[in-house]
């Protein structure tokens, strides 16, 4: 801990407020780049599991159906200088390192009685993906997805790429463990790690504006209505963590349908500004 009691490991908020503000953006963030793959896709905020979030697709293409379900985990690390009088005016962000034994804390940890582990042992059709704000050790770059930037800070021609480079139900092709030498630091089986998938996000400040970007340039929203619908959602997601029944939890593909729906109608309901003047009777602007 340092002076102001700020945490320097790896954890899913360190100030509480900040933290989960994080994680909010980040769910969000994660779910329209998902929606570009799988718009039919569900989420469960909070999910019984334990994560942050909880992705769900029926996917019928299959030759027999199947409930594909990826857990999703946000971590934020940040550096021991994050807090202290050499802080100065610089940004209130400063990445620290994600090692190999925090990945494996994150898997074999039971939160609250069962771990990550238990969970893919027991289901092939479950992927559990960490999403990080932090350096990436060497020994954990196998973890990253074959020809995913390790650094998703920018999503200029990115974006369209995203559900070809990392679908739902990617699984590695080589053991992630590979690349670590460390023999303590393994964990599951091959077939459990190659379920396994970390992601590192860029700075936390910038998660609106990739918000924004996505919405804009992906998901065809006037740029006029994008902060309101970021706002928006952002409170659909907020709103759902705190309620016990995991049934209420859960946001729906036609409820995510709905609020962009209403934010690509919304540049209709703009008016010229001699229109207005005319209903209010009114010449000119007031002074």
């Amino acid at each position: 801990m340092d002076k102001l009691g700020l945490n320097t490991k790896s954890a899913g908020g360190l100030e509480k407020s900040r933290g989960s503000l994080f994680q909010q953006y980040g769910i969000l963030l994660y779910l329209l780049l998902r929606r570009l793959e799988t718009p039919s896709l569900q989420i469960i905020v909070e999910p019984s599991e334990g994560e942050d979030a909880k992705f769900v697709l029926v996917d019928n293409a299959a030759s027999q159906p199947r409930q594909i379900r990826e857990l999703v985990q946000y971590k934020k690390t940040e550096s021991p200088a994050y807090g202290t009088e050499n802080d100065g005016e610089a940004d209130d962000w400063k990445e620290g390192p994600v090692k190999a034994s925090s990945l494996k804390q994150w898997v074999v940890k039971k939160r609250p009685d069962v771990s990550v582990q238990d969970i893919l042992d027991n289901d092939p059709n479950t992927f559990f993906t960490a999403i990080v704000f932090g350096r990436i050790e060497q020994g954990l770059k196998g973890f990253i997805p074959e020809k995913l930037t390790e650094n998703l800070a920018s999503y200029t021609g990115f974006g369209k790429q995203f559900s070809k480079i990392f679908p739902i139900d990617y699984v590695h092709q080589d053991d992630p463990m590979q690349r670590q030498t460390n023999n303590k630091l393994r964990f599951g089986n091959e077939d459990l790690r190659k379920r396994i998938r970390l992601l590192r996000f860029g700075s936390p400040v910038m998660l609106e504006l990739q918000c924004r970007y996505i919405l804009e340039k992906l998901h065809k929203i006037p740029s006029g209505a994008v902060p309101t619908l970021v706002d928006r959602l952002l409170i659909e997601i907020a709103k759902r963590e705190g309620i016990k029944d995991e049934s209420k939890r859960r946001l729906v593909s036609s409820d995510i349908d709905f609020i962009l729906a209403e934010g690509r109608q919304s540049k209709n309901k703009w008016q010229e500004a001699t229109v207005f003047l005319k209903q209010q009777n009114i010449v000119s602007a007031r002074s």
